[in-house]
């Protein structure tokens, strides 16, 4: 089948989420009010078209929970997959794919670390799916201490939770206590019933495919077209048992010669 439509992971370079706090509870508010909260933090200019915001209720206060994307580098991509054919179905920060997959491991909140490359991470806070902020790091040594006494803006108890990949050598440096646990993709892959050698934001993506609800608005085609579109599939299948099932005729039948070669030559075998 020709693939038209696609989901897009974004380095959180370029989708940036930041959470900013009001100190009453608030049931909207302006998109300028919201650039204006974000401009200083980020590297590029703040378009209005380029920027997602939701509002988290809790007791006494608002999260305004926004993701700014970088609008010249997403512009290009889009531009790039247009000429490709290809319709975007989703665009997700990589942070957002993997608290995605964390949640259904770990239901409180947490700082999650990473590797974009060589020598940069990503790191960013989440809790039930919902990441709250994410920044970037070049290591292997890590100045978190700011970056923690900021979460504590958003959540009642300090987040000592951090995930740090096992198979780098990372320096955490802060003054606060933090309970270190080392991740392996392959594992959290396979633990959820995923290939291992898919990367977690992929794995994420995936999960919001599979568990995404029909659209039931799309037209209900007949059974008939559901046959004709299932044939090739089945003869598919049938083309390819067949092939399977030749060569491990042939590696059978080989082995056997084999085995029938050497009882003749024992059989040949002059004995004293």
């Amino acid at each position: 089948n020709k693939i038209n439509r696609c989901s897009v992971l974004i380095p959180d370079d370029i989708a940036v989420t930041k959470s900013f706090v009001y100190d009453t509870k608030i049931e909207n508010i302006n998109k300028k009010e919201v650039i204006g909260l974000a401009m200083g933090c980020v590297n590029f200019e703040i378009n209005a078209d380029s920027i997602e915001y939701s509002l988290v209720q809790q007791e006494d206060k608002t999260i305004i929970n926004a993701i700014i994307f970088d609008k010249s580098k997403l512009d290009n991509l889009k531009n790039n997959l247009a000429k490709t054919g290809l319709e975007i179905n989703l665009l997700r920060p990589v942070s957002a794919a993997i608290a995605n997959v964390i949640s259904k491991i770990y239901l409180s909140e947490f700082f999650f670390v990473y590797p974009l490359n060589t020598h940069e991470y990503t790191l960013f806070l989440a809790k039930e799916g919902q990441v709250y902020l994410s920044t970037n790091f070049k290591g292997p040594t890590f100045d978190i201490q700011k970056t923690l006494n900021y979460a504590q803006l958003y959540f009642s108890t300090p987040v000592k939770k951090l995930y740090v990949p096992e198979n780098k050598e990372i320096e955490i440096n802060s003054t606060a206590q933090i309970e270190k646990t080392t991740y392996n993709e392959n594992q959290i892959a396979q633990s959820l019933n995923r290939p291992g050698n898919l990367p977690l934001p992929v794995v994420g993506c995936l999960s919001d495919i599979i568990n995404s609800p029909k659209d039931i608005s799309s037209p209900i085609k007949p059974k008939m077209n559901n046959k004709k579109n299932v044939l090739p599939i089945i003869a598919v299948a049938i083309l390819s048992f067949a092939i399977v099932s030749f060569i491990v005729f042939l590696i059978l039948r080989k082995n056997n010669e084999e085995i029938i070669d050497t009882d003749v030559q024992s059989d040949n075998t002059p004995t004293s």
